[in-house]
């Protein structure tokens, strides 16, 4: 199959030769693509791989032919064969990643221990960084699943690669979204936080890990958000929230002393305020009524607070009773 010499940026006729045979992939079975090879300006021969469906339109090649990260699978070439079969042409891979993960993947993404290793966290971040910039051109995939991601060995390490075949006009990254994408990149990060992670959590589950953060000591929270940014008790214009302020009054008249430049503190007033409810005075139980009421206007004072919080502190085992809602 050839094209015209404008289409392409080389000098010189291209063709592409289809073999009509799948690979092996990493775990002997076979691969969901064809060998091939691309022929450039005439001599430069490129041993490709080629995707088909009537799935991969050539609208979406057009959008996505120019869009570059490190790791996304550049696309060489779409064409159409009879019956509208579409062609997707790109460069050889390795194999599958779901191959790579039944072969090799299992131990190099666990250690002995079960937790997740740099490889892992580098490959979740690589992916939320490839769909953050899709996102900053405007774009989204539609075709993100086991059968689009594969792995290329590189001087020993292994890379995750993404075919991006079909694409989606996207809408903006909410900040629960953005915020799991930079969370997966920090030290702090593993794999059972991931599975717990706030961007679903309803008032009930608020108040269960309000109720498990009773199993800390002041000690060890104050140590974890010690070099926390960006956050902090929500002072306004000097002034706390009129509930809040009386909170720490009464907490004050009882011998508990608050500091308002650390964090650490507003996490514990509010984790023992919601666990002894019922001892606020009376006029803020009239406002807030319930622990879900506290739950709520937790929210509003620190939108960003279970996120910032759990992110730290993860899910504490606790044997205390669950969310007392």
């Amino acid at each position: 199959m050839e094209r015209p010499e404008e289409y392409f940026p080389w000098k010189g006729s291209n063709s592409i030769f289809d073999s009509n045979e799948r690979p092996k992939d990493l775990n002997n079975k076979k691969l969901n693509a064809y060998t091939g090879t691309y022929t450039v300006a005439d001599d430069y021969v490129l041993k490709v791989l080629i995707k088909k469906g009537p799935q991969l339109r050539l609208e979406s090649y057009d959008l996505l032919s120019n869009f570059r990260h490190t790791n996304a699978i550049l696309l060489l070439d779409h064409y159409t064969e009879a019956g509208n079969q579409h062609r997707l042409v790109f460069p050889e891979v390795d194999g599958s990643f779901s191959a790579w993960c039944e072969m090799a993947g299992k131990a190099a993404l666990f250690d002995e221990q079960g937790r997740m290793t740099h490889l892992l966290k580098n490959m979740a971040a690589d992916l939320f960084d490839l769909v953050e910039q899709l996102h900053k051109v405007k774009l989204t995939l539609g075709n993100l699943d086991m059968d689009s991601i594969y792995v290329k060995n590189l001087d020993g390490s292994i890379k995750l690669l993404v075919l991006l075949t079909e694409e989606r006009h996207s809408v903006a990254m909410d900040p629960i979204t953005l915020g799991f994408s930079y969370f997966i990149k920090q030290e702090f990060c593993t794999s059972d936080k991931l599975r717990s992670y706030p961007d679903d959590w309803d008032d009930y589950r608020k108040g269960e890990f309000l109720m498990s953060l009773q199993n800390m000591h002041p000690r060890s929270l104050r140590e974890l958000f010690k070099n926390v940014d960006g956050i902090g008790w929500p002072v306004k214009d000097k002034y706390l929230p009129k509930i809040l302020s009386d909170i720490v009054e009464v907490d004050s008249l009882q011998g508990r002393e608050h500091n308002l430049k650390d964090f650490s503190d507003y996490v514990n007033l509010l984790r023992n305020r919601y666990k002894h409810f019922n001892g606020l005075p009376d006029e803020v139980k009239a406002v807030l009524v319930n622990r879900k009421g506290l739950v709520k206007i937790i929210s509003e004072w620190t939108p960003n607070f279970w996120i910032v919080v759990y992110e730290r502190t993860g899910w504490p085992k606790t044997n205390l009773p669950g969310s007392l809602l």
